[in-house]
C-alpha cells in the first residue's frame, strides 16, 4: 500500500491554488466563493488512511418538514445522473455534497489539484447552482 496522503500536502495544494483555509487537528476548513451562488461554499477536507475526502455545504438550502422529500428527491436525481459529488441531506435538512479520492497508489500534487480539488469545486458549484435555481 502506498503511503497515506497527508493533510499537510493537501494544505500546501490549497495554498498554491490561492484558497484561504484554516487547519484544525486533522482537517482543513476552506471557503470558496462562486459567481453562480450568492453565498460561499464551505469545505471540510480530511486525509486519513487511504483516502482524501471533502464535504461541502452552503447556507440557505434547508429542507425541513414536508420540504424534506423535495430535497431528498433532488439529491437522488443528482446521484442517479452524476458521479460526483455525492449529494445528501444532513440530519438538519441541509443540502450537503461529498467526494472521496482513494490514495492506494502514489499521487502527485498536480493530480490531486486537478482531479480532486478542482473537480470537487466545479461539480459542487454546479450542484448548488441547480439547487438554487429550483428552490430559491
Amino acid at each position: 500500500m502506498a503511503e497515506s496522503f497527508s493533510i499537510d500536502r493537501l494544505r500546501d495544494i490549497l495554498d498554491k491554488m490561492g484558497y484561504r483555509h484554516t487547519k484544525r487537528d486533522d482537517a482543513i476548513f476552506a471557503t470558496f466563493n462562486s459567481d453562480d451562488f450568492p453565498k460561499p461554499m464551505t469545505g471540510l477536507f480530511t486525509a486519513k488512511n487511504d483516502k482524501i475526502q471533502v464535504g461541502g455545504w452552503v447556507e440557505g438550502l434547508r429542507f425541513e418538514g414536508p420540504r424534506r422529500f423535495d430535497g431528498l428527491e433532488f439529491c437522488n436525481e443528482w446521484n442517479y445522473n452524476k458521479a460526483n459529488p455525492c449529494a445528501y441531506l444532513d440530519k438538519d435538512g441541509d443540502l450537503r455534497v461529498k467526494m472521496t479520492l482513494f490514495t492506494d497508489e502514489p499521487l502527485t500534487d498536480e493530480y490531486v489539484e486537478e482531479n480532486f480539488v478542482r473537480l470537487f469545486l466545479s461539480t459542487a458549484n454546479q450542484f448548488y447552482k441547480e439547487a438554487a435555481q429550483k428552490f430559491l
